[in-house]
This record gives C-alpha cells, structure tokens and sequence, in this order.
C-alpha cells in the first residue's frame, strides 16, 4: 500500500468524514477543497482520488472526465523525486 491509501483507509475505518477531512489535509489538500468534498460525499457522491506524476494525473484526469464528475481538482505537491499530484472528484 502507499501512504496515500493508507491514510484515507485508516481515516474511513477511524474517525469517519472528520477522519477522511484529517487524513485528506495531512496530503495537502486545500481546506475549501476539503469542505467541497465532505459535501459531495454527504448528498451520496463518492470522492476518486488518484495520486501521481503529472503524466498520469493528467491520463486520470481525461478518464474521468468522460463520466463528467461534479467537481475535478489536482492537487500538486513537490518532492525529493520530482512533482506529484493528487486528482480528485466528486
């Protein structure tokens, strides 16, 4: 597993939304992002995140579209390898 499933999993079995709001904030995701999701999922949506380099994020971005989600975001963050991102929708 990788640190992202690890955290989002150990947040849903854990504390619920409030867990998931923790866990999806320790990854650096903005907090009016955060809110957005949490109301996405309390109307019955569902939250598909994807975590990796711009290549793939960007594939997973086009992929997604084609089932027109209500909200898409990337999230990007930089590290020692080179720039991750975090695609997210609700």
């Amino acid at each position: 597993m990788n640190r992202v499933t690890d955290r989002v999993e150990g947040a849903l079995i854990v504390g619920g939304l409030r867990g998931l709001a923790a866990a999806l904030y320790s990854l650096g995701i903005p907090k009016d992002s955060i809110v957005a999701y949490e109301i996405a999922i309390k109307a019955d949506g569902f939250l598909v995140m994807a975590h990796g380099f711009t290549e793939e994020i960007e594939r997973a971005r086009m992929l997604l579209r084609a089932v027109s989600p209500t909200i898409i975001d990337v999230h990007s963050s930089q590290n020692e390898v080179g720039v991750n991102g975090t695609l997210a929708t609700a």
